[in-house]
């Protein structure tokens, strides 16, 4: 039986560990963001936000944000990125 990783990927089918590693420390920064939406939506309505390690960064554009962790020398592949949209619009699907 295969496992699932919080990030939806079954790792045994992951041959390079290495691989598996960034994978999962990516599926634990999408639990801390997850885990810190509504607090962050209240209180930086409507700005982006990212979380690679350690602290989160916000920015009012997109643009803002990318350029800010180009900088810092982040790699946005691994980073998590959200809108913390004060007016979410529900779908149905």
């Amino acid at each position: 039986m295969t496992k699932k990783s919080s990030v939806g990927v079954h790792e045994d089918l992951v041959d390079d560990p290495a691989i598996l590693e960034k994978l999962r420390a990516f599926g634990v920064r999408v639990d801390r963001m997850e885990s810190q939406m509504e607090q962050l939506t209240r209180n930086q309505p409507d700005h982006w936000v990212a979380l690679y390690t350690g602290d989160f960064v916000l920015a009012e554009s997109l643009d803002d944000l990318l350029k800010t962790l180009e900088g810092q020398g982040v790699p946005t592949s691994e980073t998590v990125i959200r809108f913390l949209d004060s007016n979410p619009k529900n779908i149905i699907l």
